[in-house]
């Protein structure tokens, strides 16, 4: 006997279309947060290299990660970074 096709396929073709052509990134955005990831990988490999996590490690988590929020949330506030690009441009959306 022949099964009927349920058309999975074809209704992902419509949220194909409404899709936005392009997308972009702030240049300060993209910098800010690729400093951010550098310093915190070296700081995982250095403590990756030593063997063990003490109290100057966790303390460097603890500042770099409240140093990157600070960044995200103070440096819009006083005219640096853009401030809310996101509004601006089309961004890619997860159905």
């Amino acid at each position: 006997s022949s099964r009927r096709r349920t058309g999975r396929t074809a209704s992902l073709l419509p949220s194909a279309a409404r899709r936005p052509r392009s997308w972009s990134v702030e240049p300060f955005t993209f910098w800010r947060d690729l400093c951010a990831f550098s310093l915190a990988l070296l700081a995982i490999l250095s403590a990756a290299a030593r063997g063990s996590i003490g109290l100057r490690s966790s303390l460097l988590f603890l500042l770099l990660y409240l140093g990157y929020i600070a960044c995200v949330v103070g440096l819009p506030r006083l005219g640096w970074g853009g401030g809310g690009g996101a509004r601006r441009h089309h961004t890619a959306s997860v159905l």
